[in-house]
Parts: C-alpha cells; sequence; structure tokens
C-alpha cells in the first residue's frame, strides 16, 4: 500500500482515544492522513509499555503524546499487523485480532486514509485490504 509509505515522515497533528470512542482511536498526521484502530494495540517507549487498548480511560492519555511526534517507519507483516516507530522513540504495535472465524458482527480490523486523494483502506476480519473512499 503506497499509503503507508506516505506516512512516513509525516506529523502527527491529533490523536483522539477514550471517551466515546472506547478503545477505538484515531491518529491524523500532516492534516491529511488518518489511521483508525478497531483492533488490538499497544504503545510502548525503548523500556515500558506506555498503554494499550484495553486499558482504562486514565491511561489512554498517554497516547495523546504522540501529537507533535514525527512517524519516522512502518513496518507490516503479511497478516497486516504493523509496528509504527516514531522520532521520539515510542513504537505503536497494532495486531489485526478479527480474523475470518470470528463472529462478533465486527469487520474491520484497521483502516488508513488520505484525505487529499479520497482514498481508504481497510483491512478486515478476512485479513484483506479494500480499498474504499474517505467521505
Amino acid at each position: 500500500m503506497e499509503i503507508v509509505q506516505n506516512l512516513i515522515g509525516s506529523t502527527v497533528n491529533e490523536v483522539i482515544a477514550g471517551g466515546s470512542n472506547g478503545s477505538m482511536v484515531v491518529i491524523e498526521a500532516d492534516h491529511n492522513y488518518v489511521l483508525f484502530l478497531y483492533c488490538c494495540w499497544r504503545l510502548n517507549d525503548s523500556d515500558s509499555i506506555l498503554c494499550g487498548w484495553n486499558d482504562q480511560e486514565s491511561y489512554l492519555i498517554r497516547i495523546k503524546e504522540l501529537e507533535g511526534d514525527r512517524i519516522q517507519s512502518m513496518n507490516m507483516d503479511g497478516f497486516y499487523d504493523f509496528v509504527m516507530r516514531f522520532a521520539s522513540g515510542r513504537e505503536l504495535r497494532v495486531m489485526c485480532d478479527l480474523t475470518p472465524g470470528c463472529e462478533n458482527g465486527q469487520e474491520e480490523n484497521w483502516s488508513i486514509c488520505d484525505k487529499k486523494t479520497n482514498v481508504c483502506y481497510v483491512v478486515n476480519n478476512q485479513l484483506q485490504p479494500i480499498e474504499t473512499k474517505f467521505s
């Protein structure tokens, strides 16, 4: 996905987590790219776990510390799990936990969108990327 490579070097300008979002996280970078996380995720630095998808809201504030940080790299495996590394040394680890055998009604693991080109890629519960529109 070319959009993943375009994210590298961009700066996080907003993180929305907790509250009515529950464990879902929305990360916007360069006022253009939007990452929606519906699956398991964890934020860590070099020697500790800072917060994760199932933490209490008081812990989720840690992921908001990514605001102003620059995305240094993003490595994705064949199952669309990925690690996003930031200039600060933090890492956002995302694991697709919705698999073909899930029957909970949820269909998306995560999606990444480019608002300028109006393109989104959604990784579904069949672990396949699907191209959709942002708006």
